[in-house]
């Protein structure tokens, strides 16, 4: 049976910030990479931290490349940050305490719309759903509406849902001169997504030039084809990391 103590280890953090953290809606991938940051340097009383993937990985229990998407939602969101550190493949993380910086999801809100009317000698209940932008707000609007001495209920606006809607993410030029996925939008927009978080765990690669060199490759070899083309770009920029980096060194205007 589990029984912890704070004598083992405890974590100190500032009541308005949890008191932030108790409001806001993060995904759970970023919640979890979000938690262990908290760990790694409020837990042990530090400001920010050097945190690899890999430990990341081992904290969560989610795969690399989740961790890529789950880092770079956090930095969309303006919860963390992050630096890199010279040519270290580990960048410095720390949790941006500054809550009203934040850039959180909206919450889900259901706007009821009565009209009514008697112009025409009915009376139409409408249900109307919305999602409200700061997400505490709801709204009720009241309009008469007669015909037939009939009530009807229906979807005044069907292009409206409940879920939360997120900014798609920009998508580079090159992704669509190059055709990389086959018109596949779901696809390029994971990989997108993913592009800053590459950039930033593979400092020493040119990411786009590899890229394009991967896309290359399976041109050449279409009987290779990856189907997870995002764990195969992950692994091509990790292999490109390893053997030193591709990025070329700025020449130094002291030496001639």
């Amino acid at each position: 049976m589990a029984s912890p103590q704070v004598e083992n280890g405890y974590i100190r953090i500032a009541t308005e910030l949890w008191a932030a953290l108790v409001r806001a809606r993060i995904p759970g991938e970023a919640r979890q990479v979000f938690d262990s940051i908290i760990r790694k340097t409020y837990g042990f009383n530090k400001k920010e931290d050097v945190i690899s993937l890999s430990q990341f990985a081992k904290d969560t229990g989610l795969s690399r490349i989740a961790v890529f998407r789950a880092v770079s939602k956090l930095q969309t969101m303006r919860l963390i940050t992050v630096t890199k550190k010279g040519n270290r493949s580990a960048n410095e993380y720390a949790i941006n305490k500054d809550h009203s910086q934040w850039q959180l999801l909206p919450k889900k809100v259901i706007e009821t719309v009565s009209k009514k009317d008697n112009s025409h000698g009915s009376s139409v209940n409408i249900l109307d759903t919305t999602v409200s932008k700061k997400g505490n707000k709801s709204v009720s609007k009241n309009v008469a509406h007669n015909r037939h001495n009939k009530h009807y209920t229906i979807d005044n606006c069907p292009e409206r849902s409940l879920i939360d809607s997120e900014p798609s993410p920009a998508i580079p030029p090159f992704f669509s001169q190059l055709e990389l996925y086959r018109n596949d939008k779901k696809l390029c927009g994971r990989i997108c997504q993913l592009l800053p978080a590459w950039k930033s765990a593979f400092p020493a690669v040119d990411v786009e030039a590899e890229i394009r060199k991967a896309h290359a490759w399976e041109v050449a070899n279409p009987k290779r084809q990856k189907k997870d083309r995002a764990k195969f770009l992950n692994n091509w920029l990790s292999r490109q990391q390893d053997r030193g980096g591709t990025v070329p060194e700025k020449p130094d205007p002291m030496k001639w």
